[in-house]
């Protein structure tokens, strides 16, 4: 049996926000996290007039996380407010593990939950969405190697409709991929063929 997540939860608190609101939502959070499949092991917040640009947390408050990360045998950091994509990849590499926020574990545990056609493409479409501005200038989400809440989709659908012959469904070996990368058309349809429909080399 694969063995679950270790999370740390952490969030920062605004002047206007009262103290026991950023607890409740923390205490939720951490639901949704065994709800996922994780363990929660830590928590820590943050008083902050604002969030810091570049890491979200403050510098102390990052390595704080970092030691209790490290102490607890921690592999993920959940964050209970949104992060930008920037703010995401700074603290994955100032803390040494996964980082996503409450927008991703949601997204998450719907696709764990989706069973039909629709529910599973509305739940891709989501998660895409949601990807989208953190793929800019690289392609790590179809490094999936190692999985894990907040890399998971419907099926993981997204590894192959990125990775496979829309024509049919082979990993890019036929010769329609060939004929698509060569800038060649064709048509599906014999009735208005502009060549012969490809078939896959592998089959």
């Amino acid at each position: 049996m694969k063995s679950r997540e270790k999370a740390v939860l952490a969030a920062v608190r605004l002047p206007q926000q009262p103290r026991v609101v950023v607890e409740e939502s923390l205490d939720e959070l951490g639901r949704l996290a065994e709800s996922a499949g994780a363990r929660v092991v830590g928590r820590a917040t943050q008083d902050r007039r604002a969030p810091t640009p570049g890491l979200y947390f403050g510098k102390g408050k990052v390595e704080e996380i970092r030691t209790l990360s490290k102490r607890e045998g921690a592999n993920l950091m959940i964050s209970d407010d949104p992060l930008s994509p920037i703010q995401e990849r700074n603290l994955g590499g100032s803390l040494g593990v996964r980082v996503i926020d409450r927008t991703a574990l949601i997204l998450d545990i719907f696709a764990q939950r989706a069973r039909t056609m629709e529910g599973k493409l509305q739940v891709e479409l989501a998660q895409l969405s949601y990807l989208l501005p953190r793929l800019v200038g690289q392609w790590k989400h179809l490094e999936r190697t190692g999985g894990g809440i907040g890399t998971r989709g419907p099926g993981e659908m997204s590894r192959r409709s990125a990775t496979s012959c829309s024509v049919c469904g082979c990993t890019g070996a036929c010769s329609a991929t060939a004929a698509r990368r060569a800038g060649s058309r064709w048509s599906p349809s014999s009735a208005t063929p502009t060549r012969a429909r490809p078939r896959c080399s592998t089959t």
